[in-house]
């Protein structure tokens, strides 16, 4: 039995899952692009966003390329989540100085390197 989004009342699966697509429609979607060093840096913090939390959230994309000639990788992430919330579950993993320090709005990102206090 799961928890209702909104309260704690238990409801079936099923009104659990219309709560989740009803607040998905309502939810604003945050498009943004981030460097990693290798492919593994990016493999953990997805590991770290799908894990169990009492955080609510949406992702409507992950994804990630890279040149096989450089171990750079390109990433994009289109969340509910802010940019200071994608930072901080970032802060989470070892060595994500590169995602945090690159990590910028879709439409703003230029893959520079940023200082992030």
């Amino acid at each position: 039995m799961n928890k209702n989004i909104n309260n704690s009342n238990p409801i079936s699966e099923e009104e659990f899952f219309d709560q989740l697509l009803k607040n998905a429609v309502n939810t604003t979607k945050n498009y943004f692009k981030f460097r990693a060093e290798i492919c593994s840096d990016v493999i953990e913090f997805h590991r770290t966003l799908m894990q169990p939390s009492d955080s609510h959230f949406m992702i409507w994309e992950f994804g990630y390329s890279r040149d096989f000639c450089l171990p750079d990788v390109e990433c994009k992430l289109t969340t509910s989540l802010s940019i200071e919330q994608v930072r901080d579950y970032m802060k989470l993993n070892d060595d994500s100085h590169v995602m945090i320090e690159t990590l910028n709005y879709a439409d703003q990102y230029d893959g520079e390197r940023n200082q992030i206090d």
